[in-house]
């Protein structure tokens, strides 16, 4: 199943982050064979995806799993499950549509040249040209707060306002400023390996 599991920042979420980042760096490393996308969500773009960012509202997986047991004990074995997130919700991605469905297409990693966002709706997304777009069914009772999401879509724009623009609908829209999973093509110990020392090598 490809289970998507959106973690909601819990309230002091950000001295923590800082704490537990490198531990859930390894983590995310360690189960990185299973890991379609995942990414950090932010409220604003230019956000740096690590520490204390105060723009930074949860995290996000797309998860290539046998079922929801696989799924929870990748996302409640991750350090930032111990005060980080304060709620994971999860969902079954059912016959999604999109670019990213063609290995060809996708990315290596994101950029400032190639920025990825994550749209969600409670009724069907209208998203011109989306990465990855479908009807998602929660596989457990919600465990946060609110009524379930019924639709999900990742989408590249210039911007967090247009990528609200492109997603007609949705209850919210948030940046990922950085990405791994094979859909970015960071899918193995030594595609992070090579993403670090070309971020590093960057002026």
């Amino acid at each position: 199943m490809w289970c998507i599991a959106i973690c909601d920042d819990a309230p002091g979420a950000a001295a923590e982050r800082s704490r537990l980042f490198e531990a859930h760096v390894t983590h995310n490393v360690t189960h990185i064979a299973s890991t379609l996308f995942a990414a950090p969500l932010a409220n604003a773009d230019g956000a740096t995806g690590i520490g204390d960012d105060p723009n930074l509202r949860g995290s996000v997986y797309c998860l290539d799993v046998a079922d929801l047991a696989a799924a929870r004990r990748i996302m409640e074995s991750d350090p930032f499950a111990a005060g980080v997130w304060g709620a994971i919700a999860y969902y079954e991605w059912q016959a999604p549509t999109g670019a990213w469905l063609d290995p060809q297409q996708r990315p290596e990693g994101l950029s400032a040249d190639y920025r990825g966002y994550l749209a969600v709706a409670r009724s069907p997304l209208e998203v011109n040209d989306a990465l990855v777009l479908g009807a998602v069914r929660p596989v457990e009772a919600a465990t946060a707060s609110g009524e379930p999401l019924a639709c999900a879509a990742l989408l590249r724009a210039d911007s967090l306002d247009q990528a609200r623009r492109q997603a007609t609908g949705a209850e919210w829209v948030a940046a990922a400023p950085v990405a791994i999973g094979r859909w970015v093509r960071i899918a193995s110990v030594a595609d992070v390996v090579r993403t670090r020392q070309k971020a590093q090598a960057r002026p």
